[in-house]
């Protein structure tokens, strides 16, 4: 029942922002949506905010980079603070596609077999991409309060436009590097 009514409140979301969806480097989205005990945080930020490049990793130090952000969003603590009766259910990202698992030896075996015209490069290959974060928790009471900690580390994060849906009610505001923590309800 849960991820049926989160899917439904964040197609909500997504719809409204799919009117304002730019790709704005510097402005990223916080979108949270609870049922009962269940809360789920989604951030969406411009990949150059938090690495510096929006592409595949190429070089060593690009793939050590999303290594280090990964355990930086692994470990929560980094990234928020939500009060001590909640647990941490999961955390999802979407950085491994950008962290190739192989390189591209077998690229030319294929292409030569196939026949294939390669001229049209990867079409997003230069593409803005955002990063999406999502972290699951259960809660043993009402969060009343939800610490950022990404403006800590993500210096070029200007703003995250935060919305959610939870059991009091709904709400949105705008977060920076000198407002950073999030007040729900009254």
């Amino acid at each position: 029942m849960f991820k049926l009514v989160l899917l439904i409140a964040l197609s909500v979301f997504s719809l409204k922002l799919l009117a304002t969806n730019q790709h704005v480097h510097g402005q990223g989205k916080l979108l949270i949506a609870q049922d009962g005990q269940d809360w789920q945080l989604e951030f969406v930020i411009p990949m150059a905010d938090l690495l510096g490049f929006e592409h595949v990793a190429e070089t060593a130090q690009q793939k050590n980079s999303i290594d280090a952000l990964i355990k930086k969003i692994e470990n929560v603590s980094e990234v928020l603070s939500l009060s001590e009766t909640c647990s941490l259910i999961s955390v999802q990202h979407s950085l491994d596609d950008m962290h190739p698992s192989h390189e591209h030896a077998s690229h030319d075996s294929y292409m030569h077999e196939h026949k294939h015209d390669h001229d049209h490069k990867h079409e997003d290959e230069h593409a803005h991409k955002d990063v999406s974060i999502t972290y699951v928790y259960a809660c043993e009471s009402e969060v009343e309060l939800i610490n950022i900690k990404v403006f800590e580390w993500a210096k070029s994060l200007e703003k995250l436009n935060a919305q959610w849906i939870t059991n009091q009610g709904q709400g949105s505001t705008m977060l920076t590097a000198s407002s950073t923590t999030l007040r729900l309800g009254s």
